[in-house]
């Protein structure tokens, strides 16, 4: 048994070992706001090597709370609540997870981005994932939905999102973007690594969809990006398949300004922006 209580904080752990098994019926650590509570198992002379068995649980957790624990926190101006209930079970080094995670009424400030009515849930089984997401950035409703299948063998995942609405000129400007020159001008050259014969193939697809956009040099009606990717291990050059984007019909003005002001655009505006190059190329 093992007791430590501090300034805002305590440990509390009761732990027995008979051989190679060992036996956690309680523990808990409170830190400020955070409680967390865990029971479980361990076998270090598995077969194959050391095992767990453990569930934990984290109370409904005040973000505005938790933002004090850290420094600087306070800056932005969270809320709303955060909890788990979640268990580990296999391997030590890779347990499959399962359980739940919960945000409620969650709100947020960071690089001047207004993130509002939050709310989120993510369910993990042990080889699947299923999570949606809702929320207002910027004023403007967007969410999203999750759906991961036989991630530990052969990952299948889709991720489909929507904003109603997106202001550019609100996201933060890439550094050097006064100058007119952003970081990464150059786009990196991808070399096939040595092929992996452990890695796991994975399927990605998904959606990204944009009510409509709007930017002094960029107005766009609903616009959207679909992407349809396969491949082995994380070697982006080993990677085939699709990344589609129509952007509907609108205004387009001096687009290179605005795809060196924004790297969050950049990729996703980089086709049109070459095409108006093109364009003024024709004229003259």
């Amino acid at each position: 048994t093992l007791e430590l209580k501090g300034d805002g904080a305590s440990l509390a752990l009761k732990a027995a070992q008979d051989g190679t098994q060992w036996k956690v019926p309680a523990a808990s650590l409170v830190w400020g706001a955070l409680h967390l509570t865990a029971s479980g198992s361990a076998d270090t002379g598995a077969k194959g090597g050391a095992t767990v068995d453990f569930k934990a649980k984290l109370d409904p957790l005040s973000l505005e709370d938790a933002a004090k624990l850290v420094e600087g926190g306070a800056a932005y101006e969270a809320s709303g609540t955060l909890a788990a209930d979640i268990t580990a079970k296999g391997p030590a080094d890779a347990p499959a997870l399962g359980g739940e995670v919960t945000l409620k009424g969650a709100a947020f400030t960071a690089a001047k981005q207004l993130v509002r009515d939050l709310d989120a849930k993510l369910s993990l089984t042990s080889d699947s994932a299923a999570g949606t997401l809702k929320g207002k950035l910027n004023g403007a409703a967007f969410e999203a939905k999750l759906d991961g299948k036989d991630l530990r063998k052969s990952p299948r995942v889709r991720l489909d999102a929507r904003i109603d609405k997106l202001d550019l000129s609100s996201l933060p400007a890439a550094k050097g973007a006064a100058s007119g020159k952003g970081e990464g001008d150059k786009p990196p050259v991808l070399k096939p690594a040595a092929e992996d014969p452990a890695a796991k193939p994975f399927h990605v697809q998904g959606t990204l969809t944009v009510g409509s956009i709007k930017h002094p040099n960029f107005e766009a009606a609903e616009s959207k990006v679909t992407v349809d990717l396969k491949g082995r291990g994380a070697d982006p050059a080993r990677m085939e398949g699709s990344v589609a984007l129509r952007v509907g019909p609108g205004r387009f003005e001096d687009m290179s300004l605005l795809v060196a002001e924004k790297p969050i655009v950049k990729a996703l505006l980089l086709p049109v922006a070459v095409l108006q190059k093109a364009a003024s190329f024709i004229r003259n």
